[in-house]
């Protein structure tokens, strides 16, 4: 999308400087005559996200785990596209790559910060991978063994009230519950208290599982909160950057329009036009791009 909305701007305007012009020619005529590179640089540039438009986003507060995912896998792709222009030494390309900036302690730090599977909200959990942080690993080892708690739980009242299709059920609307089919109701004991009526069940809850349910519906939105104070700071870090990412996004889309215009010269045998100041207009052999496809 850079490159697309760079190659619609260069169209809509197109240049007048002699100078920025041969500079383009002479990039497309790199990437002419280096297919296998070009080849290379194109497939790296398919791991590029929209930093451009993720930035605009995370500056106005539109911000969501997947965007910070975007950042941290162009990051990663960086590496090997500053490779592969090394290649062209002494070239106009090798101004470009220069304006490719090094961002390997945000990327470290985002590698480190984000899960891999990243949710679409960060109210969803699971944006802060384990290990990251202390205190969020506390808060989630809580949540883990309340899990195993009520396990165990179901299959000791199981084991007592004699029903074994029994089960401890959540939902958002009346929490944890103890789930009893209407063919068990004469084996519910007395400790029972009725939460909901079902067509086909029964539902209740025991002391034991309120208190449970408390601890546990506590935990989570302590580390929902624990994770949203450490995704504002990876937001943080890389919004220090912004300056630096933008000059970056601005010369990887530049890449990736001249490296376009190299294929296409490549596919349909295009030569270079030698330009001047002069006021005319010289065509051997010329071929219309348009009619000729």
């Amino acid at each position: 999308p850079p490159g697309a909305r760079l190659l619609e701007r260069w169209l809509c305007a197109p240049e007048l400087n002699l100078t920025e012009i041969e500079r383009r020619q002479n990039c497309v005529a790199e990437f002419v005559s280096s297919p296998g590179l070009s080849t290379e640089l194109q497939k790296h540039l398919k791991g590029i996200r929209d930093i451009e438009r993720i930035l605009g986003r995370l500056q106005n507060r539109m911000r969501n785990p997947r965007e910070l995912g975007g950042v941290r896998d162009t990051l990663a792709a960086l590496p090997a596209i500053a490779g592969a222009l090394l290649e062209f030494p002494d070239t106009p390309v090798a101004a470009i790559a220069e304006r490719i900036h090094d961002f390997e302690p945000l990327a470290d730090l985002l590698n480190r910060g984000l899960a891999d599977e990243l949710p679409g909200k960060i109210d969803d959990g699971g944006t802060i991978r384990d290990r990251f942080d202390d205190e969020l690993d506390r808060i989630r080892s809580l949540t883990r063994d309340s899990q195993q708690w009520l396990t165990e739980f179901e299959l000791a009242e199981q084991q007592r009230t004699g029903i074994k299709n029994l089960r401890i059920r959540f939902n958002g609307a009346f929490g944890y519950f103890i789930e009893v089919t209407k063919s068990n109701i004469a084996l519910v004991p007395d400790d029972y208290v009725r939460k909901q009526t079902m067509k086909n069940a029964e539902r209740y809850t025991t002391d034991v599982l309120k208190e449970r349910e408390r601890e546990i519906l506590h935990a989570e939105e302590t580390s929902i909160t624990r994770e949203e104070a450490l995704f504002n700071r990876l937001i943080q870090a890389i919004l220090e950057q912004a300056t630096a990412l933008k000059e970056t996004a601005e010369a990887l889309a530049e890449i990736d329009v001249l490296i376009g215009w190299g294929v296409l010269a490549r596919e349909w045998d295009y030569c270079q036009p030698q330009l001047n100041q002069s006021d005319q207009l010289l065509i051997d052999q010329g071929r219309h791009p348009v009619v000729e496809q």
